[in-house]
């Protein structure tokens, strides 16, 4: 079974995926590679149209960011 998961504001939507992509592409475009990331958080505010992230890596440290949904 294949689950989709969409968010959805004012008639626009975006699939949950497309914003896993979108967090990692902006992670590795800022030079972080895929293995120093221990744990990622992914908050959606759908009043905002944008999804908060919060990236825990191996060596303590941290970002933070953001992706515009709509």
């Amino acid at each position: 079974m294949k689950l989709n998961w969409y968010l959805q504001k004012n008639g626009k939507e975006i699939e949950i995926k497309e914003v896993e992509k979108k967090v990692k592409e902006e992670l590795k475009n800022e030079g972080y590679k895929t293995k120093d990331v221990q744990d990622v958080k992914i908050y959606f505010n759908a009043d905002e149209g944008i999804a908060y992230y919060t990236a825990l890596f191996t060596e303590m440290r941290s970002k933070s960011g953001k992706i515009v949904l709509f």
